[in-house]
């Protein structure tokens, strides 16, 4: 492909913006070399999302771009919930609650989070409202393809590989992990959940707040447990069961302890409309590989937060920076995050692996002693080191510096 770029441009047959759809590049007798401004690798929440806010930008309506991913995006594969004082501006936004409940052994804490909200994404819900919004942009368009590899190119262009053909692009953003590293990188803790999307007969669930912790469903002290209740309605809600550990449970595993949960919630006669199972790395990734005009997004960018897991507020803030970059033509490297919660979040992450049984314990004095917001704000990363002086003079020391002092 390198030679044949060559060639082309030495030739001056090289348009630097030429544009055809993949229908009119079947069984052509002659040869038509497309480039992209942009190619997006991977339909998902940060492939799409970078998309969608393109959509909303006239000075992107000129731009040629190309979404590739190997599936078509037509299931419910997965949730996304955030906190954050609006929505910004997604339609599938389904539900959202201004009222936090914290639960365990010795703590039940229920407060309102105002001016933020707590948001629900379906993810089939989030695929339909992007893949409208494409559908009617004539330079945006999909291709279901499964992608093999990434390479930088020296005429200054990134070329794409996929099963079926390659295409190339002046910039392409990946957030496929499997093209992000040589090797795939060692995860040692995991956030993995298992839940039930439920209709109940009685009128079982308050409508007007979410449960984010609820520690006291767990027994195991040697795993970090807790249940997780999104209410939809009086009679609908998705239920999960959670846990900090580096051993994955087995399907029959997740389901005895959600209906241990189900039980103690005094729910017994409902139906199960969905079942959703995931896993989410509790590590700080490696860096991803350096590739010429390649910018990865997402999980592979660093954006998932390690501690908590939670992506989709920091995927928003990161597609918005990209676009006005892109805008300004000054796409800079990100901004690496401050050192210091870094540290905490790796001191915490020592506490999870070696003293779980710490863990209910903490999340308890820190809901207790600190306004839920406030917590929100340092899990954003977006407090000052006095208000971070303050979170940890709330919780217990001994965890921490024993992990400090431990090699």
């Amino acid at each position: 492909m390198q030679l044949l770029l060559k060639r082309l441009q030495k030739q001056k047959q090289l348009n630097p913006k030429p544009y055809k759809k993949e229908s009119s590049m079947k069984n052509s007798l002659f040869l038509f070399i497309v480039i992209y401004d942009y190619i997006v690798c991977g339909a998902g929440c940060a492939g799409l999302s970078l998309v969608a806010h393109m959509t909303k930008d006239p000075f992107f309506s000129t731009k040629n771009i190309l979404i590739i991913d190997a599936s078509d995006k037509q299931s419910n594969d997965r949730t996304w919930c955030f906190w954050s004082p609006d929505d910004f501006g997604y339609q599938s936004s389904r539900k959202s609650w201004s009222t936090i409940n914290f639960k365990s052994d010795t703590h039940q804490i229920s407060e309102r989070i105002d001016p933020l909200q707590y948001h629900h994404i379906e993810g089939k819900d989030f695929y339909q409202e992007i893949f409208s919004l494409v559908s009617k942009a004539n330079n945006i368009h999909f291709i279901r393809d499964s992608i093999i590899d990434i390479s930088g190119d020296e005429l200054n262009y990134a070329e794409v590989i996929t099963e079926k053909t390659s295409y190339l692009g002046h910039l392409v953003f990946n957030s496929v992990p499997a093209l992000a590293y040589s090797t795939s990188p060692k995860v040692d803790l995991w956030q993995h959940f298992y839940g039930y999307k439920v209709t109940t007969e009685n009128e079982c669930f308050d409508t007007n707040s979410v449960t984010l912790m609820d520690f006291s469903i767990g027994e195991n002290t040697n795993r970090v447990q807790f249940g997780y209740v999104l209410p939809f309605s009086k009679n609908e809600a998705l239920i999960e069961y959670t846990e900090f550990s580096g051993q994955l449970l087995h399907e029959k595993e997740y389901q005895v302890e959600l209906n241990t949960q189900l039980n103690a919630m005094g729910i017994s006669n409902y139906t199960i409309i969905e079942k959703e199972k995931g896993k989410i790395p509790m590590c700080h990734l490696p860096e991803p590989n350096k590739i010429d005009r390649v910018i990865h997004l997402g999980t592979v960018a660093g954006l998932t937060k390690p501690t908590t897991g939670y992506t989709f507020r920091n995927i928003q803030v990161d597609s918005l920076r990209i676009i006005n970059a892109l805008k300004s033509n000054q796409l800079k490297t990100r901004e690496p995050r401050k050192r210091r919660f870094r540290f905490y979040d790796n001191l915490l992450l020592k506490i999870i692996s070696n003293e779980p049984h710490q863990v209910k314990r903490i999340m308890g004095c820190l809901f207790s002693r600190n306004k839920i917001r406030h917590v929100f704000s340092f899990l954003d990363e977006s407090t000052s080191l006095f208000d971070e002086i303050r979170i940890f003079l709330s919780i217990p020391w001994g965890p921490f510096l024993r992990q400090l002092i431990k090699k």
